[in-house]
């Protein structure tokens, strides 16, 4: 039996001098099934007086138990089995990069670098039947963004990350870590209200498992797709909303095997009890633009 999983975290931010501040958080996992394990993570960054240039860093250390359904839900008709055997993932790793707001902070852009390692990674066999531990591995690579509020109510972001992720027993790439990712969004509030939103993600090629077993390693075609989005908050609780999924209809995989969805309309309404505000229909407009990002860590 899998047991009970409890976690506690406590976490403090402190300004040591003007402009050095620190986040500090310490967190126990108490785990039945995989005992307890107390991990950490300080966050230290520093504000340049006058450039308003944000330097910051971190280093920490992580623990992840495997799912209840990593552990013992297979799905047979597609050739797929859980893995009992699991062990939890167990990580230590560092990052540190700048943000620099120019022109009133109208345009903000910075990059961070970050570096991992892993022991037990939880990662798909190279046949993608199964899940297994991955005895040692590093993922590294930078992020980079900019934002630019071209009015106060019309906004254009864009990301892009570099990822080397490698099996360090074998030297090989990691399953399903592109190396490149990159995103643009646009979002516009005409109204309190009103807002829409576009997004445009291109993923590049990955290596990834081979389920005609020919092979077992093939790298996956790279893809690209569009997202649009609408809401509409309607007052007393009540939100209106309509998305456009993959406008352009683009075809692609992922992981390899699984087609994902082609073009799609969608559309409904939410309720929420308690006051309402227009922050709450931006926040939900970013929600549903992510959707199509996610997927590709799945």
């Amino acid at each position: 039996m899998a047991g009970k999983h409890r976690a506690r975290q406590e976490q403090r931010v402190s300004e040591i001098v003007p402009g050095l501040f620190t986040a500090a958080s310490i967190r126990h996992d108490d785990n039945d099934r995989f005992g307890g394990k107390t991990t950490w993570r300080i966050a230290p960054a520093y504000l340049i007086p006058n450039l308003g240039t944000k330097l910051k860093a971190s280093y920490g250390t992580g623990f992840k138990a495997p799912s209840l359904t990593q552990l013992f839900v297979s799905f047979p008709a597609f050739n797929f089995f859980a893995n009992p055997d699991l062990q939890p993932e167990e990580s230590e790793g560092y990052d540190f990069g700048f943000e620099q707001p120019l022109m009133g902070e109208r345009l903000r852009f910075g990059a961070t670098y970050f570096h991992n390692d892993i022991k037990n990674l939880i990662n798909a066999n190279a046949t993608f039947t199964s899940l297994e531990n991955v005895g040692q591995a590093t993922t590294q690579g930078v992020e980079t963004f900019i934002s630019v509020a071209v009015t106060d109510r019309f906004k254009v972001r864009g990301d892009y990350t570099y990822t080397d992720a490698v099996d360090d027993t074998t030297g090989l790439e990691l399953l399903r870590r592109p190396k490149h990712k990159a995103s643009v969004t646009a979002s516009w509030l005409p109204t309190d209200r009103l807002s829409f939103s576009a997004t445009a993600l291109y993923v590049g090629s990955q290596v990834d498992g081979n389920r005609s077993f020919s092979i077992q390693r093939l790298e996956a075609d790279p893809y690209f797709v569009v997202n649009l989005a609408a809401n509409y908050d309607a007052g007393k609780g009540v939100m209106l909303f309509v998305r456009i999924d993959n406008v352009f209809d683009e075809r692609y995989e992922n992981p390899t095997g699984f087609q994902r969805p082609g073009f799609g309309v969608f559309g409904g309404a939410s309720f929420t009890w308690g006051p309402t505000s227009p922050q709450r229909s931006e926040a939900n407009d970013k929600t549903q633009l992510t959707r199509a990002e996610k997927e590709t860590t799945k």
